[in-house]
């Protein structure tokens, strides 16, 4: 994997590993992976290999990111449709980063601020919802790895990760596709490790927490065991989905839900203006494409906010 950053330090420190850096881009990097490199990172470049990560191809790790890396892969898919595949995007902290419908979200040095770009160029079943289901559960497969850990996080519906209630973690996904085929995939992934965001609580939210919250022992975890671990579990559900096994990553996902069999209320969701209650009752069942179905309820809800 070519690895390019502004910082040597972040970037050996995100890998776990000390390697040789040297100045620049590497000799043989295409022009379209410089084109997003120079998007990304805003001072001067260094380059290094590393076997640390063997299923992705690039890292570009970016100890302050001027603008949100999320929304630079969606551009840069945009103007260069040559871009590589499986791209790591990581940032220290940054400017501007958003959630699911343009939230704002909060960065704070020594948390994980993660982008990945992948090029399927092909078929995916129910890729809509896929994508979404494979990035939060290899979140709470991630969590799952901390010894001790495991079990204690769960999916609030459809995108946020909870430990006890509490937000630790959020998903964004987004594809575009060409006639049947995903053409590219791009997902962003925030999840507090050692700071706790200070939020205002409202009825959707009650706080945010981080794994210091819950984990004395910081020996048992770092950046670099849950960026190691996280990009395995991508990888590996990525190739579940590409490979047809779309309910198995579902199942894993009902399994995982905070709300299932829990009586929640549904509101909407606008992006201005108050919301309002739409639905309230038992979650009996999640479906086929992550809608909700809702005891004593016909119809099933397939937008809204949850309040538990």
């Amino acid at each position: 994997m070519i690895v390019l950053t502004d910082d040597q330090n972040f970037a050996d420190s995100s890998v776990g590993r000390t390697h040789k850096w040297r100045s620049g881009f590497p000799e043989l990097l295409s022009e379209n992976m410089k084109f997003l490199a120079g998007k990304l990172i805003n001072k001067k470049v260094y380059h290094t290999t590393t076997d640390e990560f063997p299923s992705w191809n690039y890292l570009v790790a970016v100890n302050h990111a001027a603008d949100s890396q999320f929304e630079i892969l969606k551009h840069a898919v945009n103007e260069k449709h040559g871009l590589g595949d499986k791209i790591i995007c990581l940032a220290g902290s940054g400017k501007n980063f958003k959630g699911y419908r343009n939230r704002s979200w909060i960065s704070l040095p020594g948390n994980l601020h993660f982008c990945a770009l992948l090029k399927p160029n092909q078929a995916v079943l129910n890729f809509h919802v896929g994508f979404t289901i494979l990035s939060a559960i290899s979140v709470i497969e991630t969590l799952d790895d901390i010894p001790g850990f495991e079990g204690k996080a769960l999916i609030k519906w459809v995108n946020d990760i909870l430990i006890n209630n509490d937000k630790i973690s959020g998903v964004l996904t987004q594809t575009q596709t060409i006639g049947e085929n995903v053409s590219s995939a791009i997902i962003g992934i925030g999840l507090n490790i050692t700071q706790t965001p200070r939020l205002v609580p409202d009825i959707f939210n009650r706080k945010a927490t981080s794994l210091n919250d819950h984990i004395s022992d910081k020996t048992l975890y770092n950046l670099a065991f849950i960026l190691n671990r996280l990009q395995f579990h991508l990888n590996k559900n990525y190739t579940l989905l590409l490979h047809g096994k779309y309910h198995y990553l579902l199942n894993i996902y009902r399994q995982k839900s905070a709300i299932l069999l829990k009586k929640i209320e549904i509101y909407s969701d606008p992006h201005e203006g108050e919301a309002k209650k739409l639905h309230e009752g038992v979650v009996a069942a999640i479906g086929e494409n992550l809608e909700l179905i809702l005891e004593n309820n016909d119809q099933p809800v397939v937008r809204g906010k949850v309040v538990f």
